[in-house]
């Protein structure tokens, strides 16, 4: 009953996705999918994966809070307005831009991850991840991704610039934004960043405040929860 396992299915469905043509609702055309998703719903923690939709590393970040919010930049208003659709700047930036970027620079950040990112992640050093991923949000594809939201990133760098000043031991824009996010394991830290963003006016209902899910997914099975990483079929 179970032919595949969890990380088969991942690549099966991610070697498949496809979107919308901006050329026409009759087209679809490959999309960009990378499985992060997938991977940090059912593991949990801090990940690092490939380009082949494979798991390289995870690590649990303990006792750590995340503040996440939306910032008023100019690509939401383009959202609204049907200027340009999402799944237009989306083939745009990431089937051409983004990988011309990454051709470029896949060294650089192949490097920061290989020889900063993983080990730090090892020693379970927070701030030298946070420096690590803080290098790689100005290079290749995540530099295309920040970048689209307006004057060469400005209001994305800025936000995640004013979190580090502040304290976050990470901070950076989830996927193609623009969405922030900072990391801390500091109280006093999470308290100034909240207090900031409140102070420029930006609305509760942007803001949301949790923590870093260290179980991922559970599942529930005769009457007893259980995380997927306990399963062997869906681990990985």
């Amino acid at each position: 009953g179970r032919p595949f396992h969890g990380w088969e299915l991942r690549r099966i469905m991610g070697f498949h996705a496809c979107e919308e043509s901006p050329i026409g609702s009759d087209y679809l055309f490959p999309a960009f999918e990378t499985g992060i998703r997938a991977m940090a719903g059912v593991n949990g923690g801090w990940i690092v994966a490939s380009d082949d939709l494979t798991m390289v590393y995870r690590v649990p970040l303990p006792d750590t809070k995340a503040i996440i919010f939306i910032p008023d930049v100019e690509s939401l208003a383009d959202e609204y307005t049907g200027k340009e659709t999402s799944a237009e700047s989306e083939s745009e930036l990431l089937l051409r831009r983004a990988r011309f970027l990454d051709s470029m620079q896949a060294g650089a950040k192949a490097e920061l991850v290989l020889l900063d990112m993983i080990p730090a992640m090892i020693r379970g050093d927070l701030k030298k991840i946070g420096d690590a991923l803080f290098d790689i949000s100005y290079l290749g594809s995540k530099r295309a991704e920040c970048e689209q939201h307006g004057a060469y990133g400005t209001p994305i760098y800025s936000y995640i610039n004013t979190f580090r000043g502040i304290g976050a031991e990470i901070a950076g824009m989830s996927s193609v934004g623009p969405t922030i996010f900072a990391l801390t394991q500091s109280q006093e830290t999470y308290d100034k960043i909240l207090q900031y963003l409140k102070d420029h006016g930006v609305a509760d209902s942007r803001i949301i405040e949790t923590t870093v899910d260290n179980m991922g997914g559970t599942i529930t099975e005769n009457g007893v929860e259980k995380s997927f990483m306990n399963d062997n079929w869906l681990k990985g």
